[in-house]
């Protein structure tokens, strides 16, 4: 799930999917699903394709278990992830429906026991609907929550374990970002006001009208032999299974034709067989968000909704959402122009789950109009004044969110023209250009809908959206950071390697001052240490896959080594300064270098220690 998460915060708002070449039949579709796996390399996959409101195809390729050679079928079960957000926010409209719940009722008002803290709660309390559309302000799952595994877990012992370390960042009701926990709190929300279990809510209101008779948020409850096997990136070894905590956030187990039966709710606009499911206005809401700056200046279609996201497939718009956990990988999406949809499940992950969803939205949409450009009538707001520089601020872990904030500022300016420039200082960012739209929204070259806003923060100051949204800053406080940070990794740099050329030159005898000695190698402790952190976050995806979040969230090698590293570059980095401090005058290069290598480092290890690198204890919840 980590790593799915990462990608869907990449990924909103709206990126871009080149269009795949358009099979013209079913046979044609299966022809191309089935190379496309066989040219992959994830073990196997399963997909149902819903048009015009009705499953017209389903079927299984490749393997389930590679040692037994057993098959994948259409009956083959996987892991959802993340896709069973969209299925906990359908419950919840279907309660609102029965009047059993409001989506805009405060959390505190349903359960003081289930409601993190919010210091902004008497102007902006957190409900139902901001945590179903990620704009509570919580924080995303610690890597200690994510290596909890106990089955069976219920939302409302999560929530009543978890609202306490829960916290609120900002305002709520004003900025998207991703957090696992939503979800499930809300969930344990609609346990308070039922007095039903979720389980028995979701099965008597979802899956047992839809005939999902092989649904379900528990493991136990699964024929064992029917679930696939899990494997690493690019099917490489088998992941053992993961009963995460939050359940109703990521724990569905299902066949693509279960969740097949849902796209065709959709496609249909809320009707079932023999009458409706939800009403076609609640599947509307579902789809655009209303909880965000974003959205007060019209940022509501193609964006996080709830439990429901809209994403392009070539020209075309479509909705749903994507789920990965432990190796599994799900992509749930659909179309209403179209009205199909379809669902693909894979058991690895390597890009052959993306290709198969563009065949069938290719096929899908193969003679449907390219629709035109989503317009706001409103006048384009004032570049000039919003021209300035930004940093990213609503990253999902704080643990991480340090480096994006110091690693993408970006400026912004206008043209003569009415385009929006961002420019980074990063060489790996660059500078974007988007086109107006109206109002605050603009949108990239050849894009069909928003993928850049301007509008106005909870303190009245601009706020730039693309992907992440950046607050407007001084260009001190957008460049200092950075400056520190790239100047603090080339001393780290320099530190290793005059300190490795010292180690040697110390074997051969030719240095023997003490001081000296102290201060190079204490250089090189703090700037290895440093260094070594810096590969390893990088090396695991800052967040990544659940194996690796096994590794981050318990006591092991790697959350043991990184907490060690975090407690030597501080305490080197003292140990050098005050070193310094104590060479003798006549040592004026080493002291001139040695003041200036402390000084970086001191900056270096200050912004680590603010933003709780100080120690880094990952594997503490």
């Amino acid at each position: 799930m980590g790593r799915a998460i990462y990608v869907i915060i990449l990924m909103l708002f709206l990126p871009y999917t080149a269009a795949a070449e358009a099979p013209a039949t079913l046979k044609a579709l299966d022809e191309a699903l089935a190379a496309a796996v066989a040219e992959g390399a994830v073990p196997g996959a399963s997909v149902a394709v819903v048009e015009n409101g009705e499953l017209v195809f389903a079927r299984g390729y490749g393997f389930a278990d590679v040692k037994n050679d057993v098959p994948v079928t259409e009956d083959t079960l996987f892991k959802a992830g993340s896709t069973s957000k969209n299925v906990t926010s359908l419950l919840a409209l279907i309660l609102a429906e029965e009047g059993r719940l409001d989506l805009n009722t405060p959390l505190r008002e349903i359960d003081p026991a289930i409601t993190p803290h919010n210091p902004y709660a008497e102007e902006h309390p957190i409900r139902l609907v901001h945590l179903l559309e990620h704009t509570a302000g919580l924080e995303g799952s610690t890597y200690n929550e994510y290596a909890s595994s106990e089955m069976g877990y219920s939302p409302t012992a999560y929530a009543k374990r978890m609202a306490p370390k829960l916290k609120v960042r900002w305002e709520p009701g004003h900025y998207w970002s991703y957090a696992n926990g939503g979800h499930t709190v809300a969930a344990a929300a609609m346990e308070k006001v039922t007095g039903e279990t979720f389980d028995a809510l979701v099965a008597t209101r979802i899956f047992g009208p839809l005939g999902m008779q092989d649904a379900t948020f528990t493991r136990a409850e699964v024929d064992a032999e029917r679930l696939s096997k899990s494997y690493g990136p690019s099917g490489q070894g088998e992941q053992p299974h993961w009963d995460m905590l939050i359940r109703p956030s990521g724990s569905l187990i299902a066949t693509p034709t279960d969740l097949a039966q849902i796209i065709r709710v959709y496609a249909k606009r809320g009707a079932i067989d023999g009458g409706k499911l939800v009403d076609a206005a609640a599947l509307e809401r579902m789809e655009r968000t209303e909880t965000t700056a974003a959205s007060r200046v019209g940022a509501v279609k193609g964006f996080y909704g709830l439990g429901n996201f809209g994403f392009m497939e070539g020209e075309h718009l479509f909705q749903g959402h994507w789920g990965s956990t432990e190796g599994f990988r799900t992509h749930m999406g659909y179309s209403v122009p179209a009205r199909g949809g379809y669902v693909v499940m894979a058991n690895s992950d390597d890009g052959t789950s993306h290709r198969l969803r563009n065949l069938i939205a290719a096929y899908l949409t193969r003679d449907v109009p390219t629709p035109a450009p989503i317009t706001m009538d409103t006048p384009p707001v004032d570049l000039a004044a919003a021209a300035g520089w930004y940093i990213p601020f609503s990253e999902i872990m704080p643990l991480r969110s340090w480096l994006f904030r110091i690693l993408g500022p970006a400026h912004l300016s206008g043209s003569d023209e009415g385009m929006l420039i961002a420019k980074s200082p990063n060489p790996f960012i660059g500078t974007r250009i988007f086109e107006p739209r109206g109002g605050g929204l603009f949108a990239s070259k050849g894009a069909h809908v928003p993928t850049a806003v301007i509008a106005e923060g909870a303190d009245g100051a601009p706020v730039f959206v693309n992907n992440m949204t950046f607050k407007k800053v001084s260009f001190a406080e957008a460049t200092a950071p950075l400056v520190i940070f790239v100047s603090g990794a080339i001393v780290s740099l320099v530190s290793i390697l005059v300190g490795s050329v010292f180690g040697v030159r110390r074997l051969m005898g030719r240095e023997s001052a003490a001081v000296a000695s102290r201060v190079r190698v204490s250089l090189l402790l703090s700037g290895g240490a440093f260094v070594l952190t810096m590969v390893l976050f990088v090396a695991t995806g800052m967040l990544g896959d659940w194996a690796t979040m096994i590794l981050m969230g318990t006591v092991t090698w790697l959350s043991l080594s990184i907490a060690a590293l975090s407690l030597l570059g501080p305490v080197a980095t003292v140990v050098a300064a005050y070193s310094v401090y104590r060479l003798p005058t006549e040592q004026r290069g080493l002291k001139v270098w040695g003041a200036f290598a402390a000084l970086s480092l001191l900056g270096l290890w200050g912004l680590c220690a603010m933003n709780g690198w100080f120690p880094l204890l990952t594997f503490l919840e």
